[in-house]
Order: structure tokens, then C-alpha cells, then sequence
């Protein structure tokens, strides 16, 4: 059996992560970041990634649209004090798709034929950029 890749965070999980474990913990940043995104865009799902598969940090799922084939999914890698590049093809991206089918499989959430956009950049653009684009 594979190991996971991805673990969807909420504010319960955020509260108590010791349980998350080594693979999928957070440094103080990005607990913030989490907090914040789902604080100011409540419409998005949020998952942590598996810090060992270049998956980036975390794949969030704008849930607006009400099919899943529609729903935006957006993997992100978080660099402080860097310009957004939105389309990233930045190595630590490089697995996302097997998130995301990890998400689609596992949730129903999304599927394959969702758009895929992957974020590079500081925390503060990422989540200017998923409150805005809808």
C-alpha cells in the first residue's frame, strides 16, 4: 500500500497536529498561512502535502463551483518574500498530479478533468490569489 500524500486540514486538525506526523508537519508559517486561508476564503479546501514527495505544501481546492470537474485545484509551493508565479513548474511541484489524483480518489472532490494551476510564492500572494480568482 502507498503512503499517503496528502492530509486535509481543518481548524480541529490545525488545533492538534501532533497527530499528523512527521511526513505532513508544519512549521510556524505555515500554520499561519493555513489558518489565515481558511479564515479569509472559505470556500476552499485545504490539504497538507507529504514533505518528502514533491508535492509542494499544500493542494487547495476552490470548492465554488458545484461540479466537481469545474472545481480549480491548486498545488503551492510557499516561498517567503517571492513573487507569485502562478503555472509554477518549480521541482518541488513536480509530483502534484499524484496529489491531486490522490485527492480526486479519495474525496470525489475533484476529478480529471479539474483545472490544475500550481503556485510558487510567499504566502501572502498565494492567498491573495485563491481570494480573488473564482
Amino acid at each position: 500500500m502507498r503512503p499517503r500524500l496528502v492530509v486535509r486540514l481543518t481548524r480541529p486538525v490545525l488545533r492538534d497536529r501532533a497527530h499528523l506526523g512527521p511526513r505532513f508537519a508544519l512549521r510556524s508559517h505555515e500554520v499561519r498561512f493555513a489558518l489565515r486561508t481558511l479564515d479569509r476564503c472559505p470556500q476552499v479546501w485545504l490539504f497538507r502535502c507529504h514533505q518528502q514527495r514533491f508535492c509542494g505544501d499544500f493542494v487547495a481546492v476552490d470548492m465554488s463551483a458545484a461540479s466537481p470537474h469545474r472545481r480549480r485545484v491548486v498545488p503551492i509551493e510557499l516561498k517567503q518574500r517571492t513573487a507569485l508565479v502562478v503555472g509554477s513548474r518549480h521541482h518541488q511541484l513536480g509530483q502534484h498530479p499524484d496529489a491531486v489524483a490522490e485527492i480526486a480518489a479519495s474525496t470525489g472532490i475533484v476529478d480529471e478533468a479539474s483545472p490544475v494551476v500550481p503556485l510558487f510564492g510567499a504566502p501572502a500572494e498565494v492567498r491573495a490569489f485563491l481570494a480573488r480568482e473564482r
